[in-house]
C-alpha cells in the first residue's frame, strides 16, 4: 500500500461510487477497481458492501479508511515541516471551503499563487461535518467557514462580521424607512412586505439559520418561492425582480446597482471564520496564507 492507494480509496468512500472517484481523479473506472480489488486482496477484507447504493464501507473498510486519514495527515505535516527546514515556500497547503464561503477564494488563490509560486493550492469544497473530519485527521491544513466550529480540538479566528440586509427588486419603494445609527443603509419593517415573495437558503445551511432567526424574531412569514443550495441564486432573483432575499452585506458578495438593499431592525450578522488543528504543526505556508487572508478581507468587506 501506498499514498496514492490511501487517496484513491478515500475517494471512493466520498463519492460511494467507483465510477464517480474515477472521474473526479482522472483515471479510468477499470483502473480504480482493479486498484480497489488490489488493496482488498492485500489486507484480506473487503473494503465496500458493493450491494448497496452508494457504496459504504464494511467494517474492515472502517477501520482502513481512518488509519489511510491518519497516514496521510502524518505524512502531509511532515512534508510541510522539512519544506520549512529548507526556509523555502514550496509544498502543498489544502484548504477547506464551506459553500457559503466559496467566494472568496476566487479573489484569495490568484494573489497567493502569485506571491507564493512554489506553494501547490488544493481544494476542498463541502458541508461541514465532511470538513471538520478531514481537518482533523490532517488531509486539510485550514478551513474557511460561515459558522464557528466548536470542537475542542479547532482554533477559530474571526476573519469578517457582515451585516444582514435585506436585498429587493430594484423598484421596491417601502412605506416608511429609518436611519439606524452605523448602518449603511435605510432600516426597514419586515412585516410591511405583506405576501410578496422570497428566495432563501436550504434548511441544511448555516445562512439559512442565520435567515430564520431573522423572520421569527420579527414575526413574520415569509411566501417562499424558492429554497436554493447557492447564495448567488438569492442574490440574482433579487436581481431580476422575481423575490426578495436576507444576504450579508460583503462587499465581495453584493456588488450590483440593480437590487435595494435595506438594513434589519436588530442587529443580525454572519461571521466568517479560519479555522486550523489545535496544536497541528503550522507551516511557513500556512502563516503566509493566514495573513493573506486577513489583509485580503479586510480590504474587500471594509
Amino acid at each position: 500500500m501506498n499514498d496514492r492507494h490511501f487517496r484513491y480509496i478515500l475517494e471512493i468512500a466520498k463519492e460511494g461510487s467507483v465510477t464517480a472517484a474515477a472521474q473526479n481523479l482522472f483515471i479510468s473506472q477499470p483502473s480504480l477497481s482493479n486498484l480497489l480489488a488490489s488493496v482488498e486482496e492485500e489486507i484480506g477484507a473487503k473494503i465496500f458492501d458493493r450491494s448497496v447504493v452508494p457504496m459504504v464501507p464494511t467494517y474492515a473498510g472502517e477501520k482502513y479508511l481512518e488509519a489511510a486519514k491518519k497516514v496521510l495527515g502524518t505524512m502531509q505535516e511532515l512534508q510541510s515541516q522539512i519544506d520549512d527546514m529548507q526556509d523555502s515556500l514550496t509544498g502543498q497547503l489544502h484548504i477547506g471551503c464551506g459553500h457559503e464561503s466559496s467566494f472568496v477564494i476566487p479573489a484569495i488563490l490568484p494573489v497567493l499563487m502569485e506571491r507564493f509560486p512554489g506553494i501547490q493550492f488544493k481544494l476542498t469544497e463541502d458541508h461541514a461535518p465532511v470538513l471538520d473530519e478531514l481537518l482533523l485527521s490532517g488531509l486539510l491544513d485550514v478551513i474557511l467557514y460561515a459558522a464557528k466550529t466548536t470542537h475542542p480540538n479547532v482554533v477559530c479566528m474571526p476573519l469578517t462580521k457582515d451585516e444582514m440586509l435585506l436585498l429587493s427588486p430594484v423598484d421596491f419603494i417601502p412605506k416608511k424607512t429609518v436611519s439606524i445609527k452605523n448602518r449603511s443603509f435605510p432600516g426597514i419593517d419586515l412585516t410591511e412586505l405583506a405576501d410578496r415573495p422570497f428566495v432563501l437558503m436550504k434548511k441544511k445551511h448555516h445562512l439559512r439559520v442565520i435567515q430564520d432567526l431573522i423572520l421569527r424574531d420579527v414575526g413574520y412569514t415569509p411566501n417562499i418561492i424558492l429554497e436554493t443550495d447557492h447564495w448567488l441564486t438569492c442574490l440574482r432573483m433579487a436581481e431580476s425582480g422575481i423575490a426578495y432575499t436576507l444576504l450579508p452585506n460583503a462587499k465581495i458578495e453584493i456588488d450590483t446597482h440593480h437590487i435595494g438593499k435595506f438594513s434589519l431592525m436588530g442587529d443580525y450578522y454572519r461571521q466568517r471564520y479560519l479555522c486550523y488543528r489545535k496544536n497541528a504543526y503550522v507551516s511557513k505556508a500556512l502563516k503566509e496564507f493566514i495573513s493573506v487572508v486577513y489583509s485580503l478581507l479586510r480590504q474587500n468587506t471594509g
